[in-house]
């Protein structure tokens, strides 16, 4: 539990966005055509949105911005290739009201490289500019959606896990045995995230892994241990010695507990046959 504890926090080293593509898919190898020909893959650039509320895209002063900005994060990220408006002329690269436009920014190797580029991009691309611009993209999308979920588990955890104790508090009237399952309950998520720490070096991990781990451990955890707890005390309050009570509990509901969490590892076991 003590080693969990500093492998724990470090899940996110490991975890990636994407995983909704399937490689052998025909969407998959036309995705690679699109980078591998043309430099145009989904998973592999971003567009970098500028807007300006009364500025037109035609007006010089709004292209010399745009050309400045494009430049200037695709140097500082090490994009392959860019294209703007200002070089292909295409309409369907300006809003239809004339105020906004993109810009495509393609990368060589996997998404996994281009998502940590996305805070930069957006630093340099927001640089000296009165437009307003916004990165988007696949990796962009990705990226934001890792750093949703972490933020978004903290937040949940911080308003949970007090609800929880004092309802524990409410069902067992007493600190020490309310405790118990959610000290369980944490432990079993701490030693699960950090397994999937170490098991990140070898498989890929989705993002969302810490919090279907956190849902599932205190969610089961709590649960199973209310189970355990309320049947030790029924037997205790039936007159019977620790030892019988610890009997009975186990031969009743530490055999449903064993059945439910079985069913639950072999269901979730499922998921690694697909791809996704």
């Amino acid at each position: 539990l003590i080693a969990s504890a500093l492998l724990a926090p470090r899940l996110s080293e490991v975890t990636q966005g994407g995983g909704f593509d399937l490689p052998d898919s025909e969407s998959c190898q036309a995705a690679d055509v699109l980078q591998t020909d043309f430099s145009r893959g989904y998973r592999r650039a971003v567009q970098i949105v500028f807007s300006h509320p009364t500025l037109k895209v035609n007006d010089p002063l709004f292209e010399r911005q745009v050309k400045a900005s494009v430049l200037r994060a695709a140097e500082g990220t090490g994009a392959a290739s860019q294209v703007t408006f200002y070089d292909t002329g295409l309409p369907d690269m300006v809003a239809a009201d004339g105020t906004a436009t993109y810009a495509l920014l393609s990368y060589s190797g996997s998404e996994e490289k281009i998502q940590p580029l996305v805070p930069r991009l957006r630093e340099l691309a927001s640089q000296d500019t009165e437009l307003e611009t916004h990165v988007i993209g696949g990796p962009a999308v990705d990226f934001d959606m890792e750093k949703t979920s972490e933020s978004d588990l903290i937040k949940a955890e911080s308003y949970s896990l007090p609800l929880i104790l004092v309802i524990l508090i409410f069902i067992f009237g007493g600190l020490v045995a309310a405790a118990l399952p959610l000290v369980l309950g944490l432990a079993s998520v701490s030693i699960t995230l950090a397994l999937l720490f170490l098991l990140g070096h070898w498989i890929p991990l989705s993002v969302f892994a810490r919090n279907i781990v956190t849902m599932v451990g205190l969610g089961l955890g709590v649960d199973y241990c209310l189970f355990i707890v309320s049947r030790f005390r029924e037997e205790m309050a039936a007159g019977g010695s620790i030892p019988q009570a610890l009997r009975g509990t186990l031969d009743t509901a530490g055999r449903a507990v064993l059945f439910s969490g079985a069913a639950v590892v072999i269901g979730l076991a499922m998921l690694t046959l697909f791809s996704f």
